[in-house]
């Protein structure tokens, strides 16, 4: 059996065929529940000249692998690092499970569905996008932006920028934190964009 790849094409940012475009340093990943890691400290990376198979037997974890790679599942240990302009794309295993869910739609209403933001809806339930127990705390923290003490209220959408994700928040605002009177800032990134900690 013989594949053959496209040359990859332009990437902003990336001058060379040889400079990482992903990269895993002592990465590992367990699934909740189970008795070892289905992935153990595996380093790596690639370039836009990498060809790379991933192979093995079921259960070796190599679909895990590529749901870390992909932002579906976060790693328990170690770093994944993939350049801000890169596109992953892969046909999963089930690649049509989702589909479930829209079984009454035709081919167009799905797609407006799906797309109907300028973002892709399907990516926004992955692992990596969920509100967790740290942003959690974040929320409670109060911060000074503009020159006044805020505190988040309410995270209501978000959006891909750049290798990272923005969050649309709601405010309290004043001294006391606690009025009533909510502000929008489009597009808050929840930790990054503070001016300041308070």
């Amino acid at each position: 059996m013989e594949f053959k790849f496209p040359e990859p094409g332009f990437l902003e940012g990336v001058k060379t065929k040889a400079k990482a475009i992903v990269r895993v340093s002592k990465m590992s990943f367990q699934y909740e529940g189970t008795s070892k890691p289905q992935i153990s400290d595996i380093s790596f990376q690639c370039s836009l000249g990498s060809r790379i198979a991933v192979i093995g037997p079921n259960g070796a974890g190599k679909s895990t692998l590529i749901n870390v790679l992909t932002g579906e599942l976060i790693p328990t240990s170690g770093e994944v690092y993939t350049h801000e302009n890169i596109r992953i794309a892969y046909i999963k295993q089930h690649a049509f499970a989702h589909i479930d869910h829209h079984l009454e739609k035709t081919p167009s209403e799905y797609i407006q569905w799906r797309f109907q933001t300028g973002e892709d809806r399907e990516t926004m339930d992955r692992a990596n996008k969920i509100v967790t127990d740290e942003d959690e705390k974040a929320m409670d923290k109060i911060y000074k932006i503009e020159g006044t003490q805020r505190r988040v209220i309410g995270i209501h959408s978000r959006r891909k920028f750049k290798n990272s994700y923005e969050y649309e928040c709601s405010f309290a605002l004043g001294e006391n934190v606690g009025m009533k009177n909510e502000r929008w800032v489009p597009m808050m990134t929840a930790r990054q964009r503070l001016d300041s900690t308070y």
